[in-house]
């Protein structure tokens, strides 16, 4: 399955610096994150001024991480 996801761009550079390990989600969109499973393709679009898809990026791990947001 393939999934939009939208990101601001401070968040896709935190992604980046980590090796796209992982993506912020607002806890708003837990239910919509937990329907993501291993194998799924995640479609990247950054906001904020930039409006552009940056990456493709293959889910790997169906577990669900919470973290403190970055901002």
């Amino acid at each position: 399955m393939y999934w939009l996801i939208v990101e601001r761009p401070q968040n896709w550079q935190f992604d980046k610096q980590n090796g796209f390990k992982s993506f912020g989600i607002p806890r708003t969109k837990t239910k919509m994150a937990s329907e993501i499973k291993k194998g799924d393709k995640l479609i990247v679009y950054i906001s904020g001024g930039v409006s552009c898809i940056s990456d493709l990026r293959t889910v790997e791990s169906d577990e669900l991480v919470k973290q403190k947001g970055i901002g």
